[in-house]
């Protein structure tokens, strides 16, 4: 599965229909042409979520976003949206609520956030709790499964992560921030820049 940068799309899509001229394309119409070709690349599960994505979406136009941008602030009722549907546990096993879908339909699953015209705005506000997610589901303990993923899902709590750093920014291999075990705990020693919804919860 592929998803083409928006410019790549473009291209794409004037190649495609080569009568048009640009002139004649709004976001909604170019985004239109780019469903086409986008649903070939999907699974039927992943046009599913594409589907059901774009209907939720439609309750947030273009206008919500431009006020989010105006006022700079968190997007909280698209939030709630996306959480009461239940795509907040797309990636998480379903014995804790999730979906048990994979990466991909996530990847899907924004992609589709951000061309509503939500664009960043609307697909950061829901990724801290879909990717991050997935060491948990890999190497949480049974406890921290159970006292954490259903409550993520559910919007009780949210996860929060940390990236970014003074000396690397955001190239991960780089990293310098370790954790050591001391007996029953871990010591983390490092420094982070940023700390995604860290100022939210």
């Amino acid at each position: 599965m592929s998803f083409y940068p928006r410019g790549v799309a473009r291209s794409i899509t004037f190649n495609i229909l080569p009568n048009i001229t640009r002139s004649s394309f709004t976001r909604r119409s170019l985004s239109t042409q780019i469903d086409s070709i986008t649903e070939s690349l999907l699974s039927e599960t992943q046009r599913s979520v594409r589907q059901s994505i774009q209907k939720l979406c439609a309750q947030f136009p273009d206008s919500y976003w431009a006020s989010v941008d105006r006022t700079s602030t968190y997007p909280i009722e698209f939030r709630e949206a996306i959480t009461a549907a239940g795509w907040l546990g797309i990636t998480l096993p379903t014995e804790y609520g999730g979906s048990g879908l994979g990466v991909s339909e996530a990847a899907v699953m924004m992609q589709t956030i951000a061309e509503s015209g939500a664009g960043v705005a609307g697909a950061q506000s829901v990724h801290a709790n879909i990717y991050p997610l997935v060491p948990v589901v890999e190497f949480g303990t049974a406890e921290q499964k159970e006292r954490w993923l259903s409550a993520l899902i559910e919007g009780k709590h949210t996860a929060c992560f940390g990236v970014t750093e003074p000396d690397v920014g955001s190239e991960t291999y780089k990293l310098k921030t370790r954790a050591e075990k001391k007996g029953d705990k871990y010591i983390v020693n490092g420094q982070k820049m940023c700390v995604h919804r860290g100022k939210l919860d």
